[in-house]
């Protein structure tokens, strides 16, 4: 059973009793991986404070994010897991790590009286905020950003290559993830990334074969990890334009097939963002014409952006893996003598 789990009945830490507690390297890397996707939501939700009830700038106590965070804290501090050398190799398990040193050393002048779990957890939250910006942590957003405009290059070009190529396309945007909660009872992380992989592999041929839908010509695909949603891919799926139609139709196929025939035990979910598409203020999926120019605009700087947008936990977790993928397409052929292209 895993050790990390929020189903484990953790007990109130006593700051006045003495605890140990053993853990495996297995473990201990599992334990890291969750403390850093939960302090990149904590992040990414602007540092929430927590509170017995929920507002606008504060997080209800009994909400999944905080039991789990309570339930990090803690066990970081019986196991003394600011004594690992693997929290110094993420700015977030650095700062982590050193307000768990502060708490278990009782050092009451730096984080005074702690009364309850939840002053603890917001005491924490707060403690990230002030720290995470420091200048190292700025140093290795810089280096994510660098390696961010390369992937946006490269996507971009991708599209061109797209546009120059057909005079019609069509885009499906899909979210393809698993069970909430699925990832977040166990600590076999890299025996996960190799089946979340193997699936997408599965999908893939799906896809390049025609076996659900023909006339794909091109996919844009990152794998990203987080706390409630685990491993779950952002997915750019593009169509021939001219070809096929009923991309709302098309995206909840391909979501079922993942669904029904990938994914093993009903684990499998999907969301076809297609289908909410009369809610974009700016339309870059659906059909896009060549001419168009105001929808690839969006299609390229709002939606292929945010699929190549760094992950923090992806990067600690494997950081040598790719987790960015795009089709191979080739380059136009010189456009034969004839009549140009007009709009329909």
């Amino acid at each position: 059973m895993n050790t990390f789990s929020s189903g484990n009945a953790l007990k109130r830490f006593d700051l006045n009793k003495s605890h140990s507690l053993e853990i495996s390297k297995e473990e201990i890397h599992g334990y890291c991986i969750q403390v850093v996707a939960i302090i990149k939501r904590l992040e990414d939700l602007e540092w929430p404070k927590f509170n017995r009830a929920e507002s606008k700038r504060s997080s209800c106590w009994t909400s999944l994010t905080a039991k789990e965070f309570s339930g990090l804290i803690t066990l970081g501090m019986k196991a003394r897991i600011d004594e690992q050398h693997i929290m110094s190799t993420h700015p977030y398990l650095k700062c982590f790590s050193e307000f768990i040193r502060i708490v278990a050393n009782k050092n009451i002048s730096q984080c005074q009286e702690l009364e309850s779990k939840l002053d603890l957890v917001s005491r924490c939250s707060e403690f990230m905020q002030n720290a995470i910006n420091s200048l190292e942590y700025r140093l290795f957003k810089y280096k994510q950003r660098k390696a961010q405009q390369y992937r946006v290059n490269s996507a971009h070009e991708y599209i061109d290559l797209i546009r120059a190529s057909y005079s019609r396309i069509m885009c499906i945007r899909i979210d393809f993830s698993y069970r909430k909660g699925m990832f977040l009872e166990s600590d076999r992380f890299n025996s996960h990334v190799e089946n979340v992989k193997s699936q997408w592999k599965q999908m893939r041929t799906a896809l390049t074969q025609g076996i659900l839908v023909p006339d794909m010509v091109g996919y844009i695909l990152r794998l990203e990890y987080s706390f409630l949603k685990g491993f779950h891919y952002h997915a750019l799926i593009i169509y021939n334009g001219s070809l096929r139609q009923q991309d709302i139709v098309i995206g909840k196929m391909l979501g079922e097939h993942w669904v029904n025939s990938i994914v093993p035990n009903g684990d499998g979910r999907y969301f076809n963002c297609n289908g909410s598409k009369n809610r974009y203020r700016k339309l870059g999926v659906g059909t896009i014409n060549y001419y168009e120019d105001e929808k690839y605009d969006v299609l390229k700087n709002i939606v292929v952006d945010y699929l190549v947008k760094p992950d923090d936990v992806m990067s600690f977790i494997t950081p040598n893996e790719r987790v960015f993928f795009k089709g191979v397409t080739k380059k136009p052929r010189l456009l034969a003598k004839g009549r140009p292209r007009k709009k329909l």
